[in-house]
């Protein structure tokens, strides 16, 4: 564990335990329902957690009020992307080590503040240490788009029909970024 500027803490989770998902879950919970219009029925608990999460690692900066920024790498080393639920990513399944890249979550607090792209540059360094290729991330908005464009992705497609129905995030409609791990992010 790190420690980051205003004594906020950095910490990377390999194998997360429940009482650390839950802790994260709630975190999400809180982010979502002060910014987005979701159906609170479809979670359980007000905690925002999937399968996924168990399968991931998970990066956090906190400070002793809890959780400040979280997100979540997932690797084709532990499982299949959910992102490969939406695209075809078989070519790059079979002669890539790849990544995605998903559940970023920023206090509210802190919106302004740069604790996403601290979260960001954790990623890189371990994307680069572990020799990624590919990171993939899917999103819904064009502040969004810009800002992964400013960190090196690709927007490679316009919209990505989300097709889990039973989701709350069913009718927002998404977007795929992909990133060249050596050419672009050992450069930041």
């Amino acid at each position: 564990m790190e420690i980051l500027e205003n004594k906020l803490k950095f910490s990377a989770i390999d194998n997360i335990d429940s009482t650390q998902l839950k802790k994260i879950g709630g975190f999400r919970f809180f982010v979502c329902t002060k910014f987005m219009d979701i159906d609170r029925s479809k979670f359980i608990n007000e905690s925002i957690v999937d399968d996924t999460d168990y399968l991931s690692r998970h990066f956090i900066l906190e400070d002793d009020d809890g959780i400040k920024a979280s997100i979540r790498l997932t690797d084709t080393s532990r499982g299949p992307l959910d992102i490969s639920k939406y695209i075809e990513l078989d070519f790059f399944m079979k002669n890539f080590k790849c990544g995605e890249i998903s559940r970023l979550y920023v206090h509210p607090n802190f919106q302004n503040h740069t604790l996403s792209k601290e979260l960001f540059l954790s990623l890189t360094d371990y994307c680069n240490k572990h020799s990624f290729d590919f990171v993939f991330i899917c999103f819904r908005t064009g502040a969004l788009e810009r800002y992964y464009k400013n960190l090196g992705f690709n927007i490679t497609r316009n919209e990505v029909p989300y097709l889990n129905t039973n989701s709350p995030f069913y009718h927002l409609p998404h977007k795929v970024g992909i990133i060249q791990v050596d050419k672009s992010l050992r450069k930041r």
